[in-house]
């Protein structure tokens, strides 16, 4: 990603079929969300929906794949990169076999393969008004069989997600869950719906459903 932005405004970068194909996912969930989640940074820090600065082209051969910025903007998968690491864990999984585990990355991007002990995988989500509150007093606990969970909060990093319609710190939420069934790229997609639905539209909680997925 640092040889992709630092190339931006100059010529396409060669990069691998994955870095590819996360590229496309966050673009894809861009669109999906309306903007609410967005992948690209202008310099200064500020982020905007401006999807034509961007151009996404593979290449002639399957292994050829290239990605050129418009100058002044680079890409930042902190919004996904953390489902997406899960999705691939899940994928490595299955393909070797296993029917049953939980993926948990930090208690933001949760994979739940089949059933957990005595049925369904517990989660407790933390409360973002009492940091500490796991496992005494959580916010919800949640039982999930064969689906994903992401959440975003205040509690750890403070008020890091920005609005991309304004280029400022979201103010609407201080949390969000979102939950749905485990799939191709389920973990990406709820962790850019979380971003979509933390940023406070009135219609946010539509755009979640219509993926397929269920937020609060």
């Amino acid at each position: 990603i640092s040889r992709v932005n630092a190339q931006a405004g100059g010529s396409r970068v060669e990069v691998s079929a994955e870095f590819y194909d996360l590229t496309r996912l966050a673009l894809d969930m861009t669109a999906a969300t309306e903007g609410r989640f967005d992948p690209t940074k202008k310099a200064g820090g500020e982020k905007f929906v401006e999807l034509d600065k961007i151009f996404v082209k593979g290449g002639g051969a399957p292994d050829l794949y290239r990605i050129r910025l418009e100058k002044g903007y680079s890409l930042d998968f902190d919004g996904i990169a953390k489902g997406y690491a899960v999705d691939r864990m899940t994928d490595l999984l299955k393909k070797r076999g296993f029917t049953r585990a939980l993926i948990n990355f930090g208690e933001s991007s949760i994979a739940a393969m089949g059933d957990g002990p005595g049925g369904g995988w517990e989660i407790l989500a933390r409360d973002a008004r009492m940091p500490e509150s796991i496992p005494d007093t959580p916010l919800v606990a949640l039982i999930l069989r064969d689906a994903v969970l992401s959440v975003s909060g205040t509690y750890e990093r403070g008020a890091h997600i920005v609005d991309p319609f304004t280029g400022k710190s979201a103010v609407g939420s201080l949390q969000v869950i979102v939950v749905g069934p485990i799939g191709p790229n389920a973990s990406a997609q709820a962790d850019a719906l979380t971003k979509a639905l933390f940023v406070g539209r009135e219609d946010g909680l539509e755009v979640v459903r219509r993926a397929g997925f269920e937020g609060v």
